[in-house]
């Protein structure tokens, strides 16, 4: 039986720059979870909805142009989704499908390529049993990484409307609620005119 989180206070909750850091590097440096580490990538860095990466085919993929295509009916809204990739992007994906067939999942059980299709929660099941084995707290949510990637872009200095965009989004008032949490934590800081 799914979860339900609707009503989980910490579903929001950003992750902290120290717990982000420490995550980034123990995924990076377990092998038994590559396929996590790169679902995790494109999860944080393209918002990437866990359901749409468990849809993703070798086919969707085209490095040589540099290229993720996730069709209309492989996402959540129903609408193409075209995706710019990185170069680290590139060289970890080459480096998890290379040897199969371009009809395969990209992940799939044993986070390796798959013939067939994993279930609807099989990143939420990896990513409890790898917070089990690395004893991280129970608050850091796998989904959170989306929302914790917009939260350190605006933090940086991007608009609202490319976070919107990157994370499809119909309109702006979806992508304010997913980061208001940890907006709330910020230090206000004065204007920037000195009109007056």
């Amino acid at each position: 039986m799914k979860k339900v989180t609707r009503y989980d206070s910490t579903r929001f909750k950003v992750f902290e720059k120290e717990e982000l850091l420490l995550v980034s590097s123990l995924l990076s440096n377990d092998k038994r979870h590559f396929g996590l580490y790169v679902a995790t990538k494109l999860l944080f860095k393209y918002n990437i909805r866990p359901l749409e990466l468990t849809r993703l085919q070798i086919a969707d993929l085209n490095l040589k142009d540099e290229t993720l295509v996730i069709p209309p009916s492989k996402t959540k809204n129903g609408n193409e989704a075209r995706f710019k990739l990185d170069n680290e992007t590139i060289g970890i994906l080459n480096q998890l499908i290379t040897d199969y067939p371009q009809e395969w999942f990209i992940f799939g059980g044993r986070n390796k390529p798959a013939e067939l299709q994993v279930c609807s929660d099989y990143f939420g099941q990896n990513w409890r049993f790898f917070k089990n084995k690395h004893q991280l707290p129970r608050h850091l949510k796998l989904y959170a990484l989306k929302h914790t990637s917009n939260y350190y872009d605006i933090e940086s200095g991007s608009s609202y409307e490319e976070i919107r965009q990157r994370n499809r989004h119909a309109n702006l008032q979806v992508t304010t609620l997913y980061i208001k949490e940890r907006l709330f934590k910020n230090e206000i800081k004065p204007s920037r005119s000195n009109l007056f």
